[in-house]
């Protein structure tokens, strides 16, 4: 048997077969991907966040409850805790809760959840 480099029409249709093969294939498995990747990512996206009024008691997350290494503010409304993310507002209020004791406060902010943990990004804090 010897191999020549001419093609045959019989070469010329298995390559063909092949390359067909070869760029339909993924470009099919992709097509089919996509919108499940589509699906997914909208399925992840926040929902739009509405302000919201909270009244509680407002204590430091490392002096009260000994939960974190660094002091952050906590709403604590009956049995759930709103951890405060870092803003501004949440900077200014933690040192008049922070070294232990709680004050009763209303917050305003928008609330989240992070890792199974409620968080509210503080707009306002009034301390009656």
């Amino acid at each position: 048997m010897s191999w020549s480099l001419h093609a045959s029409p019989r070469n010329f249709g298995a390559a063909l077969v092949a390359a067909a093969l070869f760029f339909v294939s993924p470009a099919r498995s992709w097509a089919e991907a996509k919108p499940a990747a589509r699906g997914a990512s909208e399925a992840k996206a926040p929902a739009p966040s509405k302000e919201v009024t909270l009244e509680g008691e407002m204590m430091c997350a490392r002096c009260n409850l000994h939960e974190t290494k660094s002091c952050r503010s906590v709403l604590k409304v009956k049995d759930v805790k709103y951890y405060f993310t870092d803003n501004a507002v949440a900077r200014e209020n933690v040192e008049k809760v922070c070294g232990g004791g709680s004050k009763h406060a209303i917050v305003t902010g928008v609330v989240s959840e992070q890792d199974g943990k409620k968080q509210i990004t503080p707009s306002a804090v009034k301390l009656p």
